[in-house]
């Protein structure tokens, strides 16, 4: 995005991520940014990431990273990345990534002990009194 984008002139990107449960979101800014080139990303009319309304994530060379169950068909609308960079000389790209699944894939990913938990509580129902 070109220097000196402000808020009012933020630059939308609408996205299309697949899946129906999102995961992780982690917004990569370049070196030498200096948490000026700033970043929100929206499903229709909510803000997804960061979750605090009308806050920005901002980074130097870092990526910021979200860890989430967001069921992406729980609010209506397109999805929306809107980017803008308060530096005053230099242009920044950041990168957008996004890791989704289905909602059957999410069963695949229990660590083995909730797995173990599941066929007990399962089982218990038939167990003899």
């Amino acid at each position: 995005m070109p220097a000196n984008t402000a808020l009012a002139d933020k630059v939308q990107r609408d996205i299309k991520p697949g899946g129906q449960v999102l995961t992780r979101i982690e917004v990569v800014f370049p070196p030498g940014c200096a948490a000026l080139a700033r970043s929100q990303l929206f499903q229709g009319g909510f803000q997804v990431h960061p979750a605090n309304p009308g806050g920005y994530a901002a980074s130097d060379g870092e990526p910021v990273t979200a860890d989430l169950r967001y069921d992406m068909e729980q609010n209506a609308g397109g999805w929306y990345w809107y980017v803008w960079n308060l530096d005053d000389t230099y242009p920044h790209e950041l990168t957008l990534r996004l890791t989704t699944f289905e909602k059957w894939q999410l069963w695949i990913r229990l660590d083995p002990v909730s797995i173990a938990d599941l066929f007990r509580g399962f089982f218990a129902r038939f167990k003899k009194k």
